[in-house]
């Protein structure tokens, strides 16, 4: 029996959208193997459409409140934690990509991007949270430019956000909902709202070109107000500047856009303006190589999310994305085995790069890194097996390094200063320029990641593909590698288990050795003297650690969660948890154990419940 196969998963050809679609019907999209994308008309009711604004304050408002949505939790699906505002979306596109790999368990949250039910089934709400999310910023938008009039610095300034947002957030939708403008010009693309959308209208999908059109008009007058009114933290509210688009930014998205149309001299120009324009300026190699990208105010990030410690994503202990990503992080998901590793491919590829100091964002096949303090890597070998996740990232840092605290106050990179370098040099290559976008990426590369680097690509595609590896171990994380794939209509290969990825960490031919119950050594301890840390997750190990792994993890849903139907839910995932999970929890694939396991867990859980039920209700 062949218990893997080899998936090639084409996610880049799209054909277009179906000839009816607007905001109240549902759209769909139609790849080349048979698979119908749609988003269900229910989640395209639930975006607000109001009557507009009536005050300057009131602009300023809807300004700062639409930034804050970005980190905002639960807003979208209140049972459903992937909803983390826009860091869900970046790692979700990260893991449909054979890049990230996440563990088959229980509480991966991602795992419908992970199996592509967000691209195959309207029932997941994944299907439609980048849809509800970036058409509820371009309504927002609408608002604000709609009611406002550029007839001072400070009007100016919030149309300048405004059109900016709208732009980037029409560019989201069209590249994950519609074929690449390169392409198919002239496939149906998404619904453009109008400035004044009336709920009870209906409006058609445009093409991708119209789609493109507005998203370059949107970023050139954007991109005309910053020139003219420069931003200044005077001007609009602020509690972290990088959280709001400045020229340099605006520069940076005209870049991204170009560079997706294939627009190749057009990208190269904007990112050489980004670069000359922003103060950013790349993270240095001794920075690169340990654990950070955790502060917007590192000198070389353009744009972000900014996260304080008295946002609720920051306090909620599961609801952020250092719990979905960070695997240094003593509290979270990835604490309870759901760690997000680099896949195999990758891997090998870093590896074939001596000296980048990229190597160091993740472990090595033992699960090791010598670049982590002792107290990290000890998180890292006492809560995942090698078996389950060799190259386990350990890129993103919490707050502060902090491990023992349950606040994730990390902020969020949406833009960082070396993506721009890696545009330029491939805007250069594949414009006419390949020795200047050679010489830029030799540049780039030895002296802010890999001092012995040396570029031998002979023509602009071996050159493309080089650069592309570079984006890819670059922004590993940062939700970009997906969309370059869109636009390059390069396949996905990956290998299938249970449905989820994590097995193309390794090649198709050794995945026995990886996989639940194949009795792989675990990872050897070191010798160190035994931490008080290592005391209180001593009990965390083998098949009863897992087991209260799990329970831990269910009574943090419990806590967290401030919905009945998001406690039900949760209690249910408890008592009748899945297949793949009760392999993953006991370590067993036998096919006629799994039936006892189900008994066995499920009684003991039910009794849990109740106790825990009574519990509450009586000290409530």
């Amino acid at each position: 029996m062949k218990y893997f196969t080899t998936a090639i998963v084409a996610v880049a050809l799209a054909a277009g959208l179906c000839a009816k679609a607007d905001t109240r019907e549902v759209v769909r999209i139609q790849y080349s193997d048979g698979i119908i994308d749609y988003i269900p008309a229910s989640d395209i009711a639930r975006i607000s459409f109001t009557e507009g604004v009536d005050s300057q304050s009131e602009l300023y408002s809807l300004v700062n409140t639409e930034f804050d949505r970005f980190k905002q939790i639960l807003t979208i699906y209140p049972t459903n934690h992937f909803d983390i505002g826009y860091a869900g979306v970046m790692i979700g596109l990260d893991c449909m990509t054979e890049d990230m790999n996440v563990s088959a368990s229980g509480y991966n949250w991602f795992s419908s991007w992970c199996e592509y039910h967000n691209r195959t089934a309207g029932t997941f709400p994944s299907s439609a949270y980048m849809w509800v999310m970036m058409y509820t910023t371009i309504e927002n938008c609408n608002k604000i430019i709609a009611d406002n009039q550029a007839d001072s610095d400070d009007s100016r300034l919030l149309l300048a956000q405004a059109y900016a947002l709208r732009s980037w957030a029409y560019w989201n939708l069209i590249q994950t909902y519609a074929p690449n403008y390169f392409y198919e010009p002239e496939a149906q693309g998404v619904v453009i709202l109008p400035d004044r959308a009336d709920r009870n209208g209906t409006y058609p999908s445009s093409t991708v070109s119209e789609v493109y059109t507005g998203i370059m008009t949107d970023i050139n007058t954007a991109i005309d107000y910053l020139k003219a009114t420069p931003l200044q933290p005077a001007h609009i509210n602020v509690a972290a500047a990088k959280r709001y688009v400045d020229l340099g930014v605006a520069y940076g998205l005209r870049a991204r856009y170009h560079l997706t149309m294939h627009l190749y001299a057009e990208a190269a120009a904007d990112a050489a303006l980004a670069i000359e324009t922003s103060a950013a300026r790349p993270l240095q190699p001794a920075a690169a190589s340990y654990p950070g990208f955790n502060d917007a105010k590192l000198g070389n990030w353009m744009w972000a999310i900014d996260i304080t410690a008295d946002d609720p994503t920051s306090s909620s202990g599961v609801l952020n994305f250092t719990s979905h990503i960070g695997s240094l992080f003593a509290s979270g998901y990835c604490s309870v085995g759901v760690g997000k590793a680099c896949g195999k491919a990758l891997h090998d590829y870093l590896e074939s790069q001596p000296g980048d100091v990229r190597r160091m964002w993740f472990t090595d096949a033992e699960g090791h890194n010598i670049n982590l303090t002792p107290m990290q890597q000890t998180i890292v070998s006492e809560t995942f097996s090698v078996s389950e996740m060799p190259y386990l990232n350990v890129k993103f840092d919490n707050d502060q390094g902090m491990v023992l605290n349950d606040m994730a106050a990390s902020d969020i990179p949406l833009m960082r200063i070396e993506e721009m370098y890696l545009i330029q040099a491939e805007g250069l290559a594949m414009s006419g320029n390949l020795n200047e976008g050679r010489n830029l990426l030799a540049d780039f590369v030895a002296t802010y990641r890999n001092p012995g680097y040396t570029c031998t690509a002979a023509d602009a595609e071996s050159l493309q593909k080089e650069i592309v590896w570079q984006r890819r171990a670059e922004f590993w994380g940062e939700g970009l590698t997906f969309f370059d794939k869109l636009r390059l209509q390069t396949l996905l290969e990956r290998c299938d288990f249970y449905g989820f990825h994590r097995v193309a960490l390794v090649a198709c031919d050794e995945l026995k050795k990886y996989s639940p119950g194949s009795g792989m050594a675990r990872m050897k301890r070191r010798p160190d003297d035994e931490s008080t840390l290592r005391q209180a997750r001593r009990m965390l190990h083998g098949r009863h650690g897992r087991l209260m792994r799990r329970i831990i993890a269910w009574m943090w849903e419990i806590f967290m969660i401030d919905t009945k139907a998001g406690r039900r839910n949760a209690c249910r995932r408890f008592i009748f948890p899945s297949a793949a999970e009760l392999k993953a929890v006991y370590r067993s694939s036998s096919r006629w154990l799994l039936p006892l396991l189900h008994v066995a867990h499920t009684i003991p859980a039910a009794l849990a419940v109740v106790a825990f039920s009574l519990y509450t209700r009586r000290s409530g």
